[in-house]
Parts: C-alpha cells; structure tokens; sequence
C-alpha cells in the first residue's frame, strides 16, 4: 500500500518514525469498551447491592427499635411484678409474726362460756419487745369469771400475764361488763 503524497504549501512530507501498530493492539480500543460496559455491569450490580443493605439496616433497626421497646416493656411489667411479689413477702412475714397471736386468740375465743359475750379483743406488739404481746378484752356479760376463764386458758397454752388490770362499772358484779387489760408473754408451754 503506497499512500499518496499529499503536499501542502505549508508543511513538507515526512517520513514515518515508527512502523504502524501490531495488529493485535486494533483490539485495544474494543478491549477499552468492554471493560466500560463490564464496569457499568459491576456499579449498577454494586448500587443494587448497596440499596439493598440500606434497607436490610433500616429493617434491622426498626426491628431492634420494637425489640428494645418490648424488652422495655417487659422490664416494666417485671417491676411491677417485683413490687407485687414484694408486697406479698410483707403479708407473707405479717401472716408469720401474727402466728403466735392466733395462739392467743384462739384461746381466748375458746375460753368463752356459754351465755357469755365479748365485745372487743385488741392485741398489740411492739418492736421493742416483740415477745410481749398486750391485750385488751372488752367483756359484755361474764364478769370476772370470764376473765379467770381466759387466764387460764390462756396459761395452758405457756401464756404468763403481767401488768394486769380489770375494771368494771360495778365492783361486785362478778358476770357484767368488765376490761381486762394485761401483758403476756410466752413462757414456753405450747406453742
């Protein structure tokens, strides 16, 4: 292949320098444009990918966000189940330190004659001295019998009396209304 010589008025024709390009690097402009293409075919897969682990965050967010507010929830519920259980544990340790009391009481119910009535049946403790138990009998009819009655019953059960105190409307009414008033403490006996 002869070229042609062209000649211009202001440039002379020259020689080439270097012989012309292997054939095999014609390819180079079509390897060029495939690695274009490849190199879309590559953003576009990694856009994909990319907007799909946005919205896997956002869903894993959102789901630890109801995950905390549960578990916030749950802690709530727990903290009232706390004070609950709580709150049972203090009946729970009343219903036991009124225990000996019942001992009292069923004592003094059971001491009761026929025919004879009480009105009132105040114990108290204090923190103090929480072995003496002070207790307050209103009697309505009984008197004094029904006084001795529950002493003595109450002595069975390993109750001692001190600073006791019977008062009466009328001194010599042995089966009227009289208030006995004493403290107890538990010596022992049954229990």
């Amino acid at each position: 292949m002869n070229k042609p010589t062209v000649l211009h008025d202001l440039k002379s024709d020259r020689q080439d320098l270097t012989p012309p390009l292997p054939a095999v690097l014609r390819l180079l402009p079509l390897f060029f444009y495939l690695a274009l293409a490849g190199a879309g075919v590559l953003g576009a897969h990694f856009y994909l990918e990319t907007r799909k682990a946005k919205d896997l965050t956002a869903l894993h967010e959102s789901n630890e966000k109801e995950q905390a507010a549960m578990l916030e929830k749950l802690r709530g519920e727990q903290g009232a189940l706390d004070a609950e259980f709580a709150k049972a544990k203090e009946v729970e340790q009343w219903v036991d330190s009124s225990r000996p009391l019942m001992t009292i009481i069923t004592s003094v119910v059971n001491s009761v004659k026929q025919g004879n009535t009480l009105s009132s049946l105040k114990l108290a403790r204090s923190a103090e001295n929480p072995e003496h138990v002070d207790m307050t009998l209103l009697i309505n009819s009984g008197g004094n019998s029904q006084v001795e009655e529950t002493r003595n019953a109450l002595s069975k059960e390993g109750y001692q009396a001190f600073k006791e105190d019977t008062t009466s409307t009328d001194r010599n009414n042995r089966l009227g209304d009289v208030t006995y008033s004493a403290v107890f403490v538990n010596t022992g006996g049954n229990h």
